[in-house]
């Protein structure tokens, strides 16, 4: 059976219900899942082993189909129950933003491996923080030295190939574009760029303006990253480029047809 597996899904399970609500907490989990916390603790620690029937009984309270509960009591080989977990692993970690501000938190002169610090850094939750370096201890993106202290040992190649990969990055760029807007209100001008500007232009050249945005994304990380080794905050960049005229795909499509 794959431990792991049902693990996992409890924890990230936990996490999306204390992200809508901040006042949610393994006792309020274990009490809708009628199970008791210490033994909720232990298993998502893995301190004890989940039978079967533990997996039907809180498999049903998470409104799992029959299909889902049996590839969870080890129906499937393991060898494609470690390739899913994997590639969960990987949807999870490049769809939610805070993954890559951890692994980002790791290069700050301040940094502290506490979840607690991070999570206050970060303004998310300390179970977010502790599911997350799991993870990403998990796909090798962090690791620990000698004192138990977290590093990052991605080598910055954070890009990961996986089935879920364009969906998972539409999601990541949902979050940060709204990260954009509450900064907008939020942060003071002094402390931020955000700016647009309106034109006109050949819709032929959408390939080179990408081309040239990638490279300014490069160059500008490239600059923050190696003329200061005094690294005291984690930033978003977000840039959007997009049409505001509607049938740019017809357009593409006929210039492809000439």
């Amino acid at each position: 059976m794959n431990d792991h597996g049902f693990q996992n899904f409890l924890k990230d399970n936990l996490v999306a219900r204390c992200r809508t609500n901040s006042a949610y907490s393994l006792r309020s989990f274990a009490k809708f899942l009628e199970i008791e916390p210490s033994f909720l603790s232990k298993m998502l620690n893995g301190k004890r082993s989940i039978t079967q029937k533990t997996i039907v009984k809180i498999g049903k309270k998470l409104s799992l189909g029959p299909n889902e509960i049996k590839s969870f009591m080890g129906a499937q080989e393991d060898s494609d129950s470690t390739f899913h977990n994997l590639s969960l692993d990987h949807f999870k970690m490049i769809s939610d933003w805070y993954h890559y501000a951890i692994l980002e938190l790791t290069e700050l002169k301040s940094f502290e491996s506490d979840p607690t610090w991070m999570a206050k850094k970060l303004g998310i939750q300390k179970i977010e923080v502790q599911v997350a370096v799991e993870r990403l201890i998990r796909l090798n993106m962090l690791g620990r030295n000698s004192h138990g202290e977290l590093k990052n040992i991605s080598g910055r190649n954070t890009t990961v190939g996986s089935p879920y990969t364009t969906e998972a990055f539409r999601k990541l760029q949902k979050q940060i574009l709204l990260q954009a807007v509450d900064a907008l209100e939020m942060i003071p001008m002094l402390e931020r760029d955000q700016s647009s500007i309106t034109m006109a232009a050949d819709s032929r050249l959408i390939k080179e303006t990408k081309k040239r945005i990638k490279n300014f994304r490069r160059e500008l990380c490239d600059f923050l990253q190696t003329h200061s080794k005094r690294k005291d905050h984690v930033y978003q960049l977000a840039i959007s480029f997009f049409p505001a005229t509607k049938n740019i795909q017809k357009n593409l499509i006929k210039e492809k047809e000439k």
